[in-house]
C-alpha cells in the first residue's frame, strides 16, 4: 500500500501501516477475494480536513465520446481522536473499495453500461460492507435490542425502514448463525455473479427472500425475548478476566448468569 499524510503525523501513518496487513488478510478471508491493486490510503488528521478537501471527489464530465473512467483505488480515512475507531473506519473503507471494484469499476461493466448495485438494495449492500469490515459487535446487538423494545416492529421491513444499515449487518449475522459461518460470504459471491438478491438468497437458504426475512425477524424477536430478565449483582459471581492488564470499560452478564461479555 501507499500512504499519504500531512507532515508531522508519522505516528498516525505508522499505526495505519501496521493495521492494513491484518485488515486485508481478514477481508480476503471473508470475501474470498484477492485485492488486485495496491491501495493508496490518504490519511487526514481530522474529519474537518477530510470534508473540506476535494481530493477524490472530482472527475471528468461532459464526455464527447464513449469513455471509460478508471475511478482508481484511493481510500480516504480521517482520524477523529480514537485509534480504535480509525481502525474500524479503515477496515470499512477498504471493504468498500473492494466492493466497488468488484461491482462498479470494471472496464467491461462500464462499456456494457451495467451496474450490479442496481440489483442489490442499499440496506443489504451497506450492511454487508459493514459486516465484512467489522463483524457483528455487541454494541450493535444492544442497539438492535433497544429498537425492538422501543419500536415494536411487526416484520423485518420495519427494521429496514427504521435502521437500514443496522438491519443489513444483523441480516448477515443471522445468515452465519442460522445456516453456516460462510453464508454471508457466499451471498456476496452470488451477487457478484450478477444474481439479484432474491435469487442469491434462494441459493443460500433454499427459501425465497420473504421467507428468509420473516425467519430473520423471528430469530431476533426470540433472541431478545430470552434476555428480558435483569441480572443480579455481579460481585457475587466468580469472574475470570482473560486480559487482566486491560481496561474493563463495560460488562454485561447474561440472564441465567452463566456468560459474561466485556
Amino acid at each position: 500500500s501507499h500512504f499519504y499524510f500531512p507532515a508531522g503525523y508519522d505516528s498516525l501513518c505508522a499505526f495505519t501501516a501496521r493495521a492494513v496487513p491484518g485488515i486485508t488478510a481478514l477481508l480476503k478471508q471473508r470475501l474470498f477475494t484477492d485485492i488486485e491493486k495496491d491501495i493508496n490510503i490518504i490519511l487526514y488528521p481530522s474529519t474537518d480536513q477530510l470534508y473540506e478537501t476535494n481530493i477524490g471527489a472530482s472527475g471528468l464530465r461532459n464526455y464527447t465520446l464513449p469513455t471509460v473512467v478508471l475511478k482508481g483505488n484511493r481510500v480516504l480515512v480521517a482520524y477523529d481522536g480514537s485509534y480504535e475507531r480509525l481502525k474500524a473506519h479503515l477496515s470499512e473503507a477498504l471493504a468498500r473499495s473492494i466492493w466497488e471494484e468488484q461491482f462498479d469499476n470494471g472496464i467491461g461493466q462500464q462499456l456494457k453500461s451495467t451496474v450490479l448495485n442496481d440489483k442489490i438494495p442499499l440496506w443489504c449492500k451497506e450492511g454487508m460492507i459493514s459486516y465484512f469490515a467489522n463483524g457483528w459487535a455487541i454494541t450493535q446487538e444492544d442497539q438492535l435490542r433497544r429498537s425492538f423494545e422501543e419500536q415494536r416492529f411487526s416484520d423485518w421491513y420495519d427494521v429496514i425502514h427504521h435502521q437500514p444499515l443496522l438491519s443489513g449487518v444483523a441480516f448477515c449475522y443471522y445468515l452465519t448463525r442460522q445456516y453456516y459461518p460462510q453464508a454471508a460470504s457466499q451471498l456476496y459471491q452470488q451477487l457478484k455473479k450478477k444474481k439479484d438478491l432474491q435469487r442469491a438468497i434462494r441459493l443460500i437458504t433454499k427459501k425465497n427472500l420473504q421467507q428468509t426475512l420473516d425467519d430473520c425477524y423471528r430469530f431476533y424477536l426470540q433472541r431478545f425475548q430470552k434476555g428480558t430478565v435483569q441480572p443480579g449483582p455481579v460481585d457475587s459471581m466468580r469472574i475470570a478476566i482473560k486480559h487482566p492488564k486491560g481496561i474493563l470499560k463495560t460488562m454485561e452478564v447474561s440472564a441465567d448468569r452463566t456468560n459474561m461479555a466485556y
